[in-house]
């Protein structure tokens, strides 16, 4: 009976580091415990906002419509939920209605036109994890941006305007003249951002976020102040880590 002892104990070693090894390993993502350096792709839907730039009794409805989203991010994630990048991209959203309005009165423009911008932005976010694999972001980021604003279908487009023919008494309807609205420059941009992510490999996470970018530049009409563009964007993305 002795001899049987070591042998039941050896045994049970036996089993229970096959029952080890049969048993499935726990992934922990590198995103999750360790830092390293992250490539990214981005893309989905960009929109700028509607504006209403106005001078006197003449204001003027600028509606856009939705377009393209894309970018690039490349940073480096310290592993403790945070992270700092660079990231470049191109939006673009075109003019989808113009509409005047004057004295109570309003009048559509047979006009169309398009905008393309390309921000080159340093970011910061930070990451809460909700679970090993799961987690909610959020950031911002500022820099520069180019602007490319083209709009066409000018009645007079020496001096890009546009008469309202229909709107005020006769003889007196309102001549509308734009600024800010051919224009291709480089301007002063900040975002801001949030969204999830999930860790689909110890390297690879998948994220889906919502963008805020506020441009520099301003559309105005016969020398008013002006309305800045801003925009929204809904990106799905891949981020390879390092």
């Amino acid at each position: 009976m002795m001899k049987l002892i070591p042998l039941k104990i050896l045994g049970l070693a036996l089993l229970s580091g096959s029952a080890g090894l049969a048993a499935p390993l726990e992934l922990s993502p590198k995103s999750a415990s360790t830092g390293g350096a992250y490539v990214g792709i981005e893309g989905g839907e960009f929109k700028l906002q509607s504006i209403t730039p106005s001078a006197g009794p003449v204001s003027v409805n600028f509606k856009f419509k939705s377009g393209a989203a894309f970018n690039i991010p490349v940073g480096y994630d310290f592993g403790n939920g945070f992270r700092v990048g660079f990231s470049v991209g191109e939006y673009k959203s075109d003019f989808g209605s113009v509409t005047g309005y004057y004295g109570g009165q309003s009048q559509p423009a047979a006009t169309h036109g398009t905008t393309s911008f390309i921000p080159v932005m340093a970011t910061a976010a930070y990451s809460f994890k909700i679970t090993e694999r799961f987690k909610w972001f959020i950031g911002a980021g500022a820099g520069a941006v180019h602007e490319d604003l083209n709009f066409t279908g000018f009645d007079y487009p020496a001096t890009k305007s546009i008469i309202f023919g229909q709107l005020g008494s006769s003889g007196n309807h309102p001549l509308v003249s734009y600024q800010g609205i051919k224009n291709q420059e480089w301007g002063f941009a900040f975002e801001a951002f949030t969204g999830f992510s999930y860790a689909i490999t110890e390297s690879v996470a998948l994220q889906l976020g919502y963008k805020y970018l506020q441009l520099s530049d301003k559309v105005s009409i016969n020398g008013g102040s002006g309305s800045r563009l801003q925009g929204q964007s809904v990106e799905l993305g891949l981020t390879v880590k390092f």
